[in-house]
């Protein structure tokens, strides 16, 4: 039994290696202790989540490398949410060595 068009084979092992190198721990939230936060007209998601899902899927700026990374998170919604409403995204990190990948944007088996 072969695979349908389109569809493709598993992830390679090194992918995940690279998900799981990661060290330390970040929080990327919004807003800010003072702000309120937004959801805007047509949304499904509030701004903060929407800008967010968008960095995720890697429809945002990244290395090109296949993979989305923490700083590129914070830089889409940071880029994004201000130019929306009076919110502001936050980051916080405790012992973070790298900018770690979170997410792949594509993969090749």
């Amino acid at each position: 039994m072969g695979l349908a068009p389109g569809l493709k084979t598993g992830l390679s092992e090194s992918y995940y290696e690279a998900l799981a190198s990661g060290k330390g721990c970040v929080v990327i939230a919004s807003p800010r202790p003072d702000e309120i936060s937004w959801a805007i007209g047509n949304m499904r998601n509030s701004l903060f989540t929407h800008y967010l899902l968008e960095a995720l899927r890697g429809e945002g700026p990244t290395l090109g490398d296949g993979y989305v990374r923490v700083f590129d998170l914070f830089r889409h919604v940071a880029d994004h949410v201000p130019t929306q409403a009076n919110q502001h995204p936050i980051f916080k990190a405790t012992a973070m060595e790298e900018d770690f990948p979170v997410a792949l944007t594509t993969f090749k088996c």
